[in-house]
Parts: C-alpha cells; structure tokens; sequence
C-alpha cells in the first residue's frame, strides 16, 4: 500500500503515422501498463478491497490492499477510511459516518453473481465514493469532488460555474485577447444573448376554495385536507390521529430483540415504505433484510395470515410460511438478486393457516422498494380457495 509505481511514458509516435497507427500504439501501451499504474496516474483518491477478507463478519475494519498515489498523499482521509486517525470523528451533516462507510465499502451480498455496491455512492469526508466490482472478489473504490453552494453562480441557479482554482488555472493559459473575451462573455446574462427565448405556457389550475367559481374552466375541483383522524406517520413516538387496532397491534411489539432493530432507529425511507404499505387497502406485507422480517397491514392479517397471527409479526417469512418455501423461496431470491419486481396470476400455493393443509390460488406481487434488494415489499390481489383440503 505504501509503494510507488513508475510514472507511466507518454506515447511518443511521429505525427506522421496514419490515425489507426497511433491508435494501436496507444492500445500497446495501454495492454503492457497494469492496473496500479493506472489507477497511480489518477488524480482522484481510489482504494480497492479484496472481498474474501469481508465474508466471515460484517465488524472487519476496511483494510485496502491497495491505494493510489492520490490516496496516499492525503494521509488524513485514509487514516478516516481505514479508522486508524488519533483525531478520527464521525462526519456531521450530511455525510455518512465511519461505521457507515465502512458497512457500505464492507457489505456482501449473499448471491455469488452479484457482489457490486448497492447504492453505488455514498458521501463521506467531504467526497463523494463510487463503488464497482471489476472481479469477483475485487471492489474498486474512487472519491469524486464534491460541488458546494459557492460554486453555483448568483445570477442563474440553473448554472454552475467551475471552481476558481480550475477557472484561474485554464485562462492563466490563454493569450490576453482571448481570456479578456471570454471573461466578457462570462458575464453576459443568457437572457441578453438569447432575447427570443419561449417560456411554455400553461393554464393556471386553483384547487380547492380558492378556486374562481365563476370560471369556465371544465377542470373540476379538489380541496385538499388533512383529517383530524388520519395517521400522517405511525411510527414517530407521539403519533397524530387516530390509530386503529391493528397498528397499535403493530406499535407494541418489540422490534429492538427483531433483525429491524428498535422503531426509533429505523430510516426515514423505510418508515415512508411501511407507513405507505399500511394504509394500503389490498394485502400487502414488508420483507426486511436476509431473513425477510415481516411486517403486513390489516388486510393481509384478515385475508392471508389465519391463525399464523400474531405471532407472524416480526418474524422471518420462510419458517411460518414453511409449506410454501419451496415455491415462493425461488421468486424472492430473483426479486433481491436483480431488483425487478415478479407477477404471478393464480399461482397454486399450499398454505396451512387454520389447522389443516388449504389448496389456495394466489395472484400476487414481490417489488424491491429499494436498491439494494433489501425491502421487498408483497402485494396480494386475488386469493381463491380450492375445493381439495390436506389434514396436516
């Protein structure tokens, strides 16, 4: 990791060779360098990452085994993504912290074909990190320059000027004549270059009482509100509104000693996922994580689960849901493994929810709601019994 590489020769091919010529000395070149030589000529802070050392534990620090010049300069950012730093912090704001960079760089998934980084960015220490696999057990890992509000000119929000570093480096390179000119166009505002520029009309929609009844118009109105009843989040400690039974049901199990962890530490995204499934009317249910933690809301309670409530809630789908393993476990997997979501329309499903074995038809839905495969989230349309019954 502390090594240096030669700095790799520029092609030195006489301009009189034809064009295919000098494309093919630069592919000679480009064949005979290796990877660390390359990544060394970047500019951009790049690390990789074996990741066999990650699949016994999910607790092993990030150990490069290899980082690029750029990376090693600056000392104190790999100190921060390795976690060695005497002065090392979590990042404030908007950043993610050590713990979860490293969960990020760290992370495996569990199907051999598929070992790339879901999200594929995530920003840390002031810079924005890409990962990508480039073989099945190498993750490479580049920082990228992350833009800030200065950086974005006064006059047009829609136009982002360079830094003033790269600005004062590129014109300092220019002839007078031509960096004064283009210092003059610069300050010209679009609007005075362009004058015939349409704007898109469109016609102006009121809703609600604000709306002029006298108009013509043929749109029809909506007021909009928000009912005293109405539970805008049910998971936040001191929820609004009125809940019903089944979410209170849901509010008082202990999702601490579950996968999910305590309902206070759950993310935003995956509150407005469940809030979204529970106020769905048709049968729907969350999957959670590798062991597909189960959450559902009423409807699938009345219409799905059986006497397998309430003891499902919290649970992992394929052990109350045994009898049917055989033929949902494959969907599932596709579903996480590739992010699509699976239909299938009065598929025969055994299901044992009242004491004995039902013949049942399931028209039904698996969609990952994010994207890493981690939340999958089922939606049931059309259930039907069928006439042959096994005693179990």
């Amino acid at each position: 990791m502390g090594s240096s590489f030669l700095q790799l020769p520029l092609p030195t091919a006489p301009s009189t060779l034809r064009q295919d010529q000098r494309r093919d000395a630069a592919l000679e070149i480009l064949n005979t360098c290796t990877l660390p030589r390359l990544l060394d000529l970047d500019n951009r802070p790049i690390f990789m990452l074996n990741t066999d050392d990650y699949a016994k534990g999910s607790q092993i620090p990030i150990q490069p085994v290899f980082c690029n010049a750029a990376l090693r300069e600056r000392e104190q950012l790999l100190e921060q993504i390795i976690g060695t730093s005497s002065s090392f912090h979590d990042s404030i704001g908007t950043g993610a912290s050590h713990d979860e960079f490293r969960i990020w760089a760290t992370n495996l998934s569990r199907f051999n074909d598929s070992r790339d980084l879901f999200p594929i960015t995530i920003e840390f220490e002031n810079w924005l990190w890409l990962g990508i696999s480039i073989h099945p057990n190498w993750r490479l890992i580049s920082g990228h320059t992350l833009f800030k509000d200065e950086d974005i000119s006064e006059g047009d929000q829609l136009c982002a000027s360079a830094p003033s570093l790269q600005k004062e480096r590129h014109t300092g390179d220019l002839p007078g004549d031509v960096a004064k000119a283009l210092a003059s166009a610069e300050a010209i505002p679009t609007r005075e270059i362009i004058e015939d520029v349409q704007e898109p009309k469109f016609p102006f929609v009121v809703l609600g009482n604000d709306r002029d009844r006298n108009s013509s118009s043929s749109i029809s109105s909506i007021t909009l509100s928000t009912p005293d009843s109405s539970v805008p989040d049910w998971t936040v400690p001191h929820p609004r509104g009125v809940l019903s039974d089944h979410l209170q049901f849901v509010r008082s199990i202990d999702w601490a000693k579950t996968p999910l962890g305590a309902m206070s530490r759950w993310s935003i995204q995956f509150r407005e996922i469940i809030c979204l499934v529970m106020r769905n009317p048709h049968p729907s249910s969350v999957f959670w994580g590798e062991d597909l933690t189960m959450l559902y809301n009423e409807a699938y309670r009345d219409d799905v689960t059986g006497d397998k409530h309430p003891a499902l809630m919290g649970t992992g789908f394929s052990g109350p849901f045994g009898e049917m393993w055989h033929a949902v476990g494959p969907v599932i997997r596709e579903c996480a493994r590739t992010g699509h979501a699976q239909l299938n329309h009065n598929q025969p499903l055994p299901i044992m929810r009242y004491g004995y074995m039902e013949e049942a038809f399931f028209t039904w839905s698996f969609v990952s709601v994010d994207a890493m495969g981690s939340v999958l989230w089922m939606r049931t349309t059309h259930i039907m019994i069928g006439t042959s019954l096994w005693w179990y």
